[in-house]
């Protein structure tokens, strides 16, 4: 429902009425410092973005949440032409009279390899012209997503063990290849079976313009040999968590992208992460329903310039 079109029998007071009258008492609340401005304006956002869903049959917090914090419709961040010039919170940890350990500085041999590994990770958003080799994708793919067999639970007898931790052992993501330039591979959107290790063919085509036009000044992502996209499934970790679930979901999300960024440095490709795009366009490109399941993150990998694949 649009609370702009809503309409009501005569006399009786609109959808969007009713949310007027109820920015009112926000704003009069916030006035009389009963709650705080930025609380009434957070809350009456909720509200807003809640009109859509009044028609299903389940609702929960977290749908409310994931809707409220859409590119489209966050209010609370910086205009884009401040951030250059804003100045970043101190990350150092310095409280006076802390009582302080020294650790050692050596890393034990046998994490040395590990340690190189990580020193040299970093996001690289810069891509060559030579295909991505397959077996490449499929290694960083298998590393961050894919699984160890399987094991017992929740009266189950095939629960895949994935490579990454995840809340619950319930593996709330998923994932969609984007493939532009890979050997061996057409253009197109594909899903990720983690279980067989393979690639499903959704759509054929070319999809570097719609991508980027659902990206925000992104345009790396025409440059990449094909673009990772870790996508959510609310329901996966609702039926046991419930809202918390929600939180999770970021955690498992983020669990993933660390392996698939050092699966990516091992291998010499560029990997970048990108987390800022809009949520509707974006969800409509991959045929999510932008409720229970949704894109999280995008992370465009491909050949370094200049680089043979490793």
């Amino acid at each position: 429902m649009n609370p702009d079109h809503a309409t009501t029998p005569a006399g009786h007071p609109t959808v969007s009425d009713l949310i007027d009258e109820l920015a009112v008492l926000f704003e009069r609340a916030a006035a009389g410092g009963l709650c705080h401005p930025s609380w009434a304006a957070a809350a009456l956002d909720l509200v807003r973005e809640g009109v859509p869903l009044v028609g299903d049959d389940d609702v929960f917090v977290a749908h409310l949440i994931h809707r409220s914090l859409r590119a489209e419709a966050s209010k609370d961040g910086p205009p884009v032409s401040r951030i250059a010039t804003m100045r970043a919170p101190d990350l150092a940890v310095r409280r006076p009279g802390d009582r302080r350990v020294s650790l050692p500085a050596e890393v034990p041999d046998i994490l040395q390899p590990f340690a190189d590994l990580v020193a040299e990770r970093r996001s690289t958003p810069m891509y060559g012209s030579d295909p991505l080799p397959l077996s490449h994708l499929a290694g960083i793919l298998s590393q961050s997503l894919g699984t160890k067999g399987s094991t017992l639970g929740y009266q189950r007898r095939d629960i895949p063990k994935r490579v990454g931790a995840s809340a619950g052992g319930l593996q709330s993501y998923d994932c969609q290849v984007i493939v532009n330039n890979v050997e061996g591979l057409e253009p197109g959107r594909y899903s990720y079976d983690p279980v067989g290790h393979e690639l499903v063919l959704e759509e054929a085509g070319d999809f570097r313009l719609p991508l980027r036009d659902a990206a925000i000044e992104s345009d790396f992502l025409l440059f990449a040999q094909a673009v990772i996209a870790l996508t959510g499934d609310f329901p996966r970790v609702a039926w046991k968590y419930g809202t918390r679930g929600y939180r999770y979901m970021g955690l498992d999300a983020g669990i993933v992208a660390a392996h698939l960024y050092l699966a990516a440095t091992a291998l010499g490709v560029s990997v970048n992460a990108l987390a800022a795009f809009a949520d509707d366009s974006l969800n409509r490109l991959l045929r999510l329903d932008g409720k229970d399941r949704f894109a999280q993150l995008l992370i465009p990998i491909g050949t370094a310039p200049g680089r043979r694949p490793r």
